[in-house]
């Protein structure tokens, strides 16, 4: 029998692995004594080690990375290991070594490791990595950001990184905090500066981003990062003044020959986005200025009661400005995929029918799992045994899902 020593780490079948696996392995487990054995039995401290991570890595960008190639410091750096990291760089380890757009300080800042960022900084990390071919560059301070770590992003901030530092494709780590709902590291960002006006290539700003990303939110702190941006105080165009409730702005800018019902890259107007964040005053001045017929990307009261609340729909049924025959049925729809069981009652109340499209809002609320708003509907009379073209009922779907607190109250 193999007398299992501590650096003959075992693979499937008992074969012990190469070398370099095994020090990858021992990297990722912050296994410095067996770190430093295969270092004395001639291991590259560089090389490719692979360690026991799988093949395929997902970063938080949704990006794929292969990570056969990591040398033994990224997958210390990768797994938090700053004992590890430690003592490879004193083994002389490329703080630099780069694997396609990876290197160590990018994969610790990927996952938030704030004590492995302050050592790899320490010993000489550059905070850009830039391709092979020159025409791609990616900053640190974005991976940071993304990951959610403000004591990670504050660290390369100390370290005299841009908070206005950006990727290729002008993408910055403030709308890289935007686009991950990362409210603390936005304002971080804010407060050291970061631009809240700029854009990216693609047109997308800071700020429009972020409301956007509210709105199509149900989390109840979804405005946190809109707030952030409005510490900066910028300057507002009508889509994002109607969306923040700042109605002083939306008068002025509508006076000031802004068009009332343009439509953003995100297809909505701004009195879209009064009715979806619930700003029933700034709607009825949008209203007032630029009629009723005016296009939005659905009707009213489906925006109403896609985040607006039973307030506003409310306001459209009380002032005529919504026709719930026609819209009704829309309307209850976007409020049980929102979660809104107030709303949903208040439609249902109204005399909008709970089996419209043959029963799809119980199956809708069974398959979003709003167990809320599905007992609201059964109270109000939805049929649980209703099934679609497929022959799906509301009680199969939440059966399929495994959704046993639903499927309980379908089966009384």
């Amino acid at each position: 029998m193999i007398k299992k020593t501590t650096y003959q780490i075992f693979g499937r079948f008992g074969v012990v692995l190469p070398k370099a696996r095994q020090f990858g392995i021992a990297a990722a487990r912050g296994d410095v004594p067996t770190l430093t054995t295969l270092l004395a039995e001639g291991v590259p401290v560089d090389a490719p080690a692979g360690g026991d991570l799988p093949d395929i890595v997902t970063t938080a960008r949704g990006e794929l990375r292969d990570t056969a190639a990591w040398s033994a410091l990224m997958i210390a750096a990768w797994e938090g290991q700053i004992d590890a990291a430690q003592m490879l760089l004193d083994a002389r380890a490329n703080v630099n070594h780069q694997v396609d757009m990876a290197t160590p300080l990018a994969l610790a800042a990927e996952r938030g490791n704030a004590a492995v960022i302050r050592l790899l900084l320490d010993r000489g990390a550059r905070t850009a990595v830039t391709s092979a071919d020159q025409k791609k560059t990616a900053m640190v301070i974005v991976a940071a950001a993304e990951s959610g770590s403000v004591e990670s992003v504050q660290t390369l901030l100390d370290d005299g990184v841009s908070a206005d530092a950006e990727n290729t494709g002008k993408y910055t780590a403030l709308l890289a905090a935007v686009d991950r709902g990362h409210a603390a590291v936005a304002r971080l960002l804010v407060a050291n500066g970061a631009d809240v006006t700029r854009k990216s290539a693609t047109g997308r700003s800071v700020l429009s981003t972020a409301v956007h990303a509210a709105i199509e939110s149900d989390k109840d702190d979804r405005f946190d990062v809109v707030s952030a941006l409005l510490q900066a105080s910028p300057e507002l165009d009508l889509h994002a003044a109607a969306a923040v409730g700042d109605i002083d702005t939306v008068r002025r800018l509508i006076d000031e020959g802004a068009a009332v019902a343009a439509m953003d890259r995100y297809k909505e107007t701004p009195l879209g986005l009064a009715l979806r964040t619930g700003r029933t005053e700034i709607a009825a001045l949008l209203l007032e200025r630029g009629g009723l017929n005016q296009r939005t990307r659905r009707p009213l009261l489906a925006l109403a009661a896609d985040g607006g609340g039973p307030a506003t729909v409310a306001y459209l049924l009380n002032n005529g400005l919504a026709d719930l025959g026609t819209q009704g049925g829309i309307a209850l729809l976007a409020a049980i995929r929102r979660g809104d069981a107030e709303t949903v009652s208040l439609l249902l109340d109204r005399g909008v029918d709970v089996n419209t499209e043959d029963g799809q809002p119980l199956r809708d609320a069974a398959s979003y799992g709003r167990l809320d708003v599905v007992r609201v509907l059964l109270t109000h009379g939805a049929d649980p045994i209703r099934a679609d073209a497929a022959g799906n009922t509301a009680l199969t779907i939440a059966q399929a899902a495994g959704d046993a607190a639903t499927e309980e109250i379908l089966r009384r």
